[in-house]
This record gives C-alpha cells, sequence and structure tokens, in this order.
C-alpha cells in the first residue's frame, strides 16, 4: 500500500460510502495506519492509496500525557 499522488487519477473518482463495517474494512484501516505513521502524517483518506471507499484514518496525540 503506497500513498498516491497528484495528478493520479483516482484521487478526483468518489468513494464509496460503508453501508456496513466488514473485516476487510478493519484490515484496510489498520493498514492505513501503518502508511500514514510511517509517511510521516496525521490523517490519511483511502482514496490515497487507491481504495474508493469512505474510509479515513486520523493520529491524535496527547501531548500533555505523551501518548
Amino acid at each position: 500500500m503506497e500513498i498516491l499522488l497528484v495528478p493520479n487519477p483516482i484521487l478526483r473518482k468518489k468513494s464509496s460510502k460503508l453501508e456496513k463495517i466488514q473485516e476487510e474494512d478493519i484490515k484496510i484501516a489498520n493498514q492505513m495506519m501503518e502508511v500514514m505513521i510511517k509517511a510521516p502524517g496525521v490523517g490519511l483518506a483511502a482514496n490515497q492509496v487507491g481504495i474508493l471507499k469512505q474510509i479515513l484514518t486520523i493520529n491524535f496525540e496527547d501531548k500533555e500525557n505523551n501518548k
């Protein structure tokens, strides 16, 4: 899984809504988290890795508690 860059046409396509969260969607989200952290980044949408589903990962940091 790699991050797509502009002008990749997939980035302009509409992603589909998830009617129900499947095990596959959770696996995708976990893989996206790994890619996002390695990038490094704080957020990643599934279309940015070539998957046209409305999945988003966000990395929150708690600076007060060092988490």
